[in-house]
């Protein structure tokens, strides 16, 4: 056969099998996969999980890429889940909003391994607006849930993960939950070095809960609002086996916060729990708390009867906690009592108990209804320069530590 006969006769064929030839896989062609092109509505009324989670699987199966989310409502009845997934994004466009509709149920899992994720731009929307009659206290559902015992079979952390300019609220347990650790069994999986920051989040039990085996956390110019509990709570003590081993949360940052309104408990009747603007519980070490804004805690429209604290440092009465702890330059203002609290309940501004190396330096603390500082049952604590204005409410029988020097 002539060469002038093969030639076209190639080409023909080429052509035939490049149109037989399967669609490529989200992600490869661009790596950019719009959920709407992936099938997702939008309409706020149309169940988009499926589309949604099978643009988040074929982008995380292909490399990494970008799941972009064009302006409107999506609705999901399931929790979205990155499990193993590398150097993926969720990009929110222009106002999009994910709607979780099923109660006591998370919105999005980043776990198993993940790792070089980025949430950004996104509102999360949760169906518990505010604390009622049906809230589960133990219920681990939370707006965005970083870590989660999901698989056995990967020991890789989650590392390099990204939270950037969300909202985020209406769930049962925290609207942000770095967990290293699941229903009080603890994972040797670490959550390393995640970030939130200038976003915002409200009306969740806490704002931000950061739990055991967590390190590099930076949590910054945030707006925590409406906590029915805590606004952020760091801790390592809760467990449901006593003979676990506690892995402490190492390296945390958490600065330039404005805090406002933990312990807001309308609707639900009384609680035994404390309201806390910042929470260290536990182990935990090397810890800057600095620069964040903390106003009125404890406001609270029903009785309760535990106590309220703009910060606090604390560990269980038989050790001594903490390691390199620096509470500074914050502002904390109006730690108040809810009508009708008992002769035994305190509000205080910063309240340190058995702890170890701890300085609180340079902090302005006003209208509280107890102590402003109070050190008690510690250890190598410095107490320099705080600005206080003592309250004409507390109790002349208190014992604070209101040192400037």
């Amino acid at each position: 056969m002539k060469p002038k006969i093969i030639i076209p006769l190639l080409l023909a064929m080429m052509i035939m099998f490049w149109r037989l030839s399967p669609s490529p896989t989200y992600g490869e062609a661009t790596g950019e996969v719009s959920v709407q092109n992936a099938g997702a509505k939008g309409d706020g009324a149309t169940d988009d999980w499926d589309a949604i989670q099978k643009a988040i699987d074929s982008v995380a199966k292909a490399g990494g890429g970008t799941i972009s989310f064009e302006p409107g409502t999506y609705k999901i009845s399931k929790p979205l889940v990155l499990s193993n997934a590398k150097s993926v994004n969720l990009q929110g466009k222009g106002g999009a909003t994910i709607k979780q509709v099923t109660p006591a149920t998370t919105a999005l899992y980043i776990s198993d391994g993940s790792q070089n994720i980025t949430v950004k731009g996104l509102t999360i929307i949760g169906p518990h607006g505010a604390a009622d009659a049906n809230h589960e206290p133990g219920s681990i559902a939370g707006g965005i849930i970083v870590g989660g015992l999901r698989r056995n079979d990967i020991p890789d952390s989650n590392k390099n993960i990204m939270l950037s300019d969300l909202h985020v609220e209406g769930f049962k347990h925290a609207c942000v939950d770095i967990n290293g650790g699941v229903l009080g069994a603890v994972s040797q999986r670490k959550n390393e070095y995640v970030t939130l920051q200038n976003s915002s989040v409200a009306r969740c039990q806490n704002g931000v809960f950061i739990y055991q085996n967590s390190e590099h956390i930076t949590i910054t110019n945030n707006t925590i609002e409406d906590s029915w509990y805590d606004g952020i709570a760091v801790d390592t003590s809760a467990k449901t086996d006593p003979n676990a081993a506690v892995l402490p949360n190492t390296d945390l940052i958490l600065t330039g916060n404005k805090i406002r309104r933990s312990g807001i408990y309308s609707g639900y009747p009384a609680l035994e729990s404390s309201s806390i603007g910042i929470l260290l519980k536990g182990v935990n070490r090397r810890v800057q708390v600095s620069g964040n804004t903390i106003e009125d805690t404890g406001l609270s429209d029903k009785k309760r009867v535990s106590n309220s604290y703009g910060i606090l440092l604390r560990f269980d009465a038989n050790n001594l906690g903490g390691e390199s702890i620096e509470i500074t330059r914050n502002t904390i203002s109006r730690v108040a009592l809810a009508p009708g609290s008992g002769p035994n309940v305190t509000a205080e501004g910063i309240h340190v108990g058995n702890m170890t190396q701890v300085t609180i330096e340079d902090n302005t603390i006003s209208g509280t209804h107890g102590c402003p500082t109070k050190v008690e049952s510690s250890k190598d604590v410095a107490l320099m320069r705080n600005a206080i204005t003592p309250s004409d409410a507390r109790s002349p029988n208190d014992r604070c530590n209101d040192s400037k020097s």
